[in-house]
Formats: structure tokens, C-alpha cells, sequence
């Protein structure tokens, strides 16, 4: 029973944590009806919706199967380089950047040791990592924070970009200049890897269809609820075990936080002192907190103390960068590289630290220099 419970908290980490600080704040205040009032439904029902409709197109082989498109142009490494870096980047703005690195690291690691190229497995895999972890940044449904973040805020859709676009496409320069680094060399014939999928799959369609309607709903044009009522009872019929597919954890998870944010925003002591240590310094108490309990956490816990999102959206952001941790995301990597015959697992971490670091030093500058300009234009 004891293993069974230390296997379980070291999986579930950071749920464990949010739980922890959930009911050590119900010392201060009782459990009562006012703690619905703490969680933000809207959030849970909007990313239940999108982690089943995303695990449908991942079920269906449909991710796999535009990388094999791409694969028929292909003949070299630094193309093939480019090829899963541009596909992390691009595809976790759609489907997150936890399932982005979820169907493309093991195509990856098996594609690469298909070509006899094992030796740029690690390195390749960590740049689909900061890839992935970027280019979720971008958009609304990118990463749970940024839904988190987008809903509570109540911004519109092209405020938003306002604020992650230039991130993003600083992001993708330095991840092309790194991509550079992969030594040229000529590949076997990569049409090996034929998908097998067909376009004429009705659950493509129906995916699409709900996929639609649930950025809709980030779009705040369909209700939540309404959403969740259609996806429901479409999933029932078409493929009821992507039910057990969804990432329950995480849900639980933010309603921990919910429940230590609110009870804690309660307190005027501590809520007044860290608000006074927070206010103005944002964004590198965002980055600094995400690299100790990662982004999706440290969001939920400072949305309680700022209303500055912008600069919450900016910080937890590139704040996922750094540490192994920073993003609950970089985990998935690891442990597929980890897995792999010959993994160095030391070296990797040494690795992904230093190029993480690396990103982060550059978009925080970014950030003074952007912040620079608009207090001298203004």
C-alpha cells in the first residue's frame, strides 16, 4: 500500500501539492457552498471538451498522418529537423502542447532510428520540447493556462494575440537559428512510413465539426454549457472510451487551486503582502514561480493576487522554459527519450537546461527591450 501511494504522489506531483495547499487553506476557512463560487467552471467543461476532441484525432491516426505527407519531400536531417520542429511549434497552437509532444517525440525517436541518425535524437527531441512549449503560447486553447488565463480575463480574441504573437515569432527565429545546428546529412527514403489512415473516415468529420464548436466557445459565440452537453452525448455514441482517455488529473488539479487561490485571496495579511511584493514584477515572479511548481500552477496562483493578465499570459508563458519542470509538458519528452535504447539521461537534462535557459534569457530580453520602446514611445 505504501509503494502504491509513493508511486502515486511522485506521478501526480503537482496535483498532490495543489491538494495539499487546497485543505491546509481550509484551516482558515471551513468548507462550505461558497467554494463553488471559487471554480471556474467555464474552464474545466472548455478543456474536458478539448482534451477529448483532440484525443479523437489521436486516435484516429490523423496527426501521424499529415507528418507522413510531409515526410515524401524529404532528404535530409536538417529538413527533417525543420519538419517535427515546425510541427510541434505549429500543431500544439491547436491541440496543446501536451499532445503535440505526445504523438510527434515517439514518431520522432522511431523515424530517426530508422534512418540511422540515433545520435541526434536527444538534441532533436529537446528542441520539439521548447517547440512545443512556444508555439502553445500563441493561442488561447495553446496550453490550460492560456484558457485559464483567456477566460478569467475576459479579453478579446486579438488582444490576446496582441500579447503572445511577437513572443511567438521571436520564439520561431531562435528556434530555426538552433535547427541549424543539425549536422546536414543525406537520408534513407523516408516513404516508409506510409499512414494508415483514410481522409473519408467520418470521424475525422465529426472531430473537426466538435473541434469547431469548441473554439467557438473560446471565441465565447457558444455557451459552455451547450458545448458540453453536444460533445457528451456525440462521444457516447461515436467512441465512448476517449472518456477514459481525458486527463482527469489535471482538472483536479486546478480545482485544488481554485480552492487555495480563493481561500487564500481571503486572507487580507497574506493577500496584501503578495500582492505589494507582486505588483510591477509580474512577469519574473512568473517565470521565477513556474520554474519551482511549472506554468499551469503558478498561473492559477497569481490570477488570484494580479489582474495585470497580460503580464501573467507573458511570464508563465516563457516561463515554461528552463527547468525540466517549468512545464508539466517537458516531462512527456523525457520520459519518451528515457525510454530509448542508449538514453543518456543526465546528459539530456544537462542539455535541455542549458538550451532552455538559453530561449528564456533571450525572450526575457526581449520582453525589457518591448517594454523599453513602449515607455519611450509613449
Amino acid at each position: 500500500m505504501r509503494k502504491i501511494l509513493s508511486k502515486f504522489i511522485r506521478k501526480n506531483i503537482v496535483l498532490v501539492i495543489s491538494w495539499v495547499l487546497a485543505l491546509t487553506s481550509m484551516i482558515f476557512y471551513k468548507p462550505s457552498a461558497e467554494y463553488f463560487d471559487y471554480i471556474n467552471f467555464d474552464v474545466l467543461i472548455l478543456l474536458f471538451c478539448m482534451m477529448i476532441v483532440v484525443e479523437g484525432f489521436f486516435r484516429i491516426g490523423f496527426f501521424k498522418a499529415v507528418a507522413c505527407i510531409l515526410f515524401k519531400k524529404i532528404n535530409d536531417t536538417r529538413k527533417l529537423t525543420f519538419c517535427f520542429i515546425f510541427l510541434c511549434f505549429f500543431f500544439s497552437m491547436l491541440i496543446t502542447n501536451d499532445v503535440a509532444l505526445i504523438t510527434f517525440v515517439p514518431f520522432t525517436i522511431m523515424t530517426l532510428k530508422f534512418s540511422e541518425f540515433e545520435k541526434n535524437i536527444l538534441y532533436i527531441v529537446i528542441l520539439e520540447t521548447i517547440a512545443a512549449n512556444l508555439g502553445s503560447m500563441a493561442t488561447p486553447i495553446g496550453n490550460p493556462q492560456n484558457l485559464y488565463l483567456y477566460s478569467i480575463s475576459e479579453m478579446d480574441i486579438i488582444n490576446f494575440f496582441k500579447i503572445t504573437v511577437p513572443y511567438m515569432i521571436v520564439s520561431l527565429i531562435i528556434l530555426i537559428f538552433f535547427c541549424f545546428f543539425v549536422k546536414k546529412e543525406k537520408l534513407k527514403d523516408l516513404s516508409y512510413f506510409n499512414a494508415i489512415f483514410s481522409f473519408k473516415n467520418f470521424k475525422l468529420y465529426i472531430y473537426f465539426v466538435l473541434f469547431c464548436l469548441c473554439t467557438f466557445s473560446v471565441l465565447k459565440i457558444l455557451d459552455y454549457y451547450i458545448l458540453f452537453f453536444i460533445v457528451l452525448c456525440i462521444i457516447f455514441f461515436i467512441d465512448r472510451k476517449l472518456f477514459l482517455k481525458v486527463d482527469y488529473v489535471l482538472l483536479l488539479t486546478f480545482i485544488g487551486f481554485f480552492i487555495f487561490v480563493g481561500n487564500i485571496g481571503k486572507i487580507p495579511e497574506i493577500s496584501n503582502t503578495v500582492k505589494e511584493i507582486f505588483t510591477g514584477n509580474e512577469v519574473v515572479i512568473s517565470v521565477a514561480l513556474s520554474q519551482i511548481i511549472s506554468n499551469v500552477p503558478a498561473a492559477l496562483f497569481l490570477s488570484g493576487i494580479s489582474d495585470n493578465y497580460e503580464n501573467i499570459i507573458i511570464g508563465v508563458n516563457i516561463g515554461g522554459l528552463g527547468t525540466l519542470i517549468a512545464s508539466m509538458a517537458s516531462l512527456i519528452s523525457y520520459k519518451y527519450y528515457i525510454k530509448t535504447e542508449n538514453s543518456k539521461g543526465k546528459k539530456y537534462i544537462i542539455i535541455f537546461t542549458l538550451v532552455n535557459f538559453i530561449f528564456l534569457i533571450f525572450l526575457i530580453l526581449f520582453y525589457f527591450f518591448k517594454k523599453m520602446i513602449l515607455n519611450f514611445l509613449l
